[in-house]
C-alpha cells in the first residue's frame, strides 16, 4: 500500500492533506473521510468498529 497517496482516489500527498485512520492505518482525504463524534476514520466499518466493537453473536 502506498502511504503516500489516498487509497480510494489516488491523490497524492502533495497535493491535499491525508488522514490515517486509527483502525486500519490507511491514509484517506478529506473528501473521503467519515466522520463519527468528532473522529475521522476511512469508512464506516471503521467508524463503528472503533466506537462499538465487533457485534456478539
Amino acid at each position: 500500500m502506498d502511504e503516500s497517496h489516498c487509497y480510494v482516489c489516488q491523490i497524492a500527498e502533495d497535493v491535499v492533506r491525508l488522514l490515517k485512520c486509527p483502525i486500519c492505518f490507511k491514509r484517506f482525504c478529506d473528501k473521503h473521510s467519515t466522520e463519527m463524534s468528532g473522529r475521522s476514520f476511512c469508512s464506516k466499518g471503521c467508524a463503528q468498529y472503533f466506537f462499538f466493537g465487533e457485534p456478539e453473536d
